[in-house]
C-alpha cells in the first residue's frame, strides 16, 4: 500500500466514524467532536481511569485493554487531564485509532477485533484492573535538556531500539504516525476546521489558541493540523500531532 493510499484509508476511516455520529444523532456537526461517543457508541469501547505501571523513563497517558474492550487512561495524570483537556481528548482519539485502524487492516467487517490477526504487537504493562497494551514514549521529551553530545548518543540508542522493536514485531514509526493522523482527523476534520478558520488569521498565535479552544485540542495539535491541511505553511513529514509531550 502506498503512503497516499494508506493516508486516504486512515482519513476515510475517521470520517466514516464522524458520519456515524451524525447519522445516530450523537453530534450536531459543530466542534468539538464528542470523542467519548466515538469510543463508547461507535466503537463499543468503555473508558477506564486507573493507575498504569510505567517503566523508568516512560510517561504513559493512555493504553488499551483488548480483552475487555477498554481504553485505559492513566489516573496518575488526572491533574494534567483536568488542566489540559485537549491532551485527554487526543489520548482518547489516539487509542480509538489503535482499535479502529488495525482492526480495519485485519478484517473487512465493522467489528472492532482489537489487534487480532494483525502483525501489530504492542508493549505490555500492568494496571490496577489488569494488563494493558501501550506504546513507547517519544524520546524528545526525555532528552530536551541534554547537551548536543548527549542528544546524539541518545538518538543513536533510540534508532537502535526502534530497529529492534520493528524486528520483534512491536510498534513501528508508521503505526505511531497512522494513529496520530487518525486522531487529528477525528478531532479536527479538515472541512470543519477550514470552515472555522475563515474567521481568523491563522498565522497569529491568538487565532491558533482560539481554534484550539473551539475544537478542545492543544495549541500544538491545532498548529500542526493547520499545517497538515495546508492553511499554514511549514508542515513536514516528520511532524506529529502527538508531539504535545507524549507519544502514546
Amino acid at each position: 500500500m502506498t503512503r497516499s493510499s494508506w493516508t486516504n484509508m486512515i482519513e476515510a476511516r475517521a470520517y466514516g466514524r464522524l458520519r456515524q455520529l451524525r447519522e445516530r444523532l450523537l453530534w450536531d456537526g459543530r466542534p468539538p467532536v464528542p470523542v467519548d461517543h466515538v469510543l463508547e457508541q461507535i466503537l463499543g469501547l468503555s473508558i477506564s481511569y486507573e493507575i498504569v505501571t510505567e517503566e523508568p523513563g516512560e510517561r504513559i497517558l493512555g493504553c488499551i485493554r483488548p480483552e475487555r474492550r477498554e481504553v485505559v487512561l492513566n489516573e496518575k495524570y488526572a491533574d494534567l487531564f483536568r488542566g489540559q483537556p485537549g491532551v485527554e481528548r487526543f489520548t482518547k482519539a489516539h487509542e480509538a485509532g489503535h482499535a479502529d485502524l488495525f482492526s480495519a487492516a485485519a478484517s473487512v467487517t465493522e467489528q472492532v477485533a482489537l489487534f487480532e490477526s494483525t502483525p501489530y504487537r504492542p508493549l505490555q504493562r500492568s494496571a490496577a484492573k489488569g494488563p494493558v497494551n501501550v506504546l513507547a514514549v517519544r524520546l524528545a521529551e526525555r532528552i530536551a535538556g541534554y547537551s548536543r553530545e548527549m542528544k546524539t548518543a541518545a538518538m543513536v540508542r533510540f534508532r537502535d531500539l526502534e530497529r529492534r522493536s520493528i524486528t520483534e514485531g512491536q510498534d513501528s514509526p508508521m503505526v505511531r504516525r497512522a494513529v496520530d493522523h487518525y486522531a487529528a482527523t477525528l478531532l479536527m476534520p479538515a472541512d470543519l476546521l477550514k470552515g472555522a478558520a475563515v474567521e481568523f488569521d491563522v498565522t497569529l498565535e491568538s487565532s491558533i489558541r482560539e481554534l484550539a479552544r473551539r475544537f478542545q485540542v492543544s495549541n500544538t495539535a491545532m498548529r500542526i493540523r493547520l499545517q497538515e491541511i495546508g492553511l499554514v505553511r511549514g508542515a513536514s513529514d516528520s511532524a506529529s500531532v502527538a508531539e504535545q509531550g507524549t507519544l502514546l
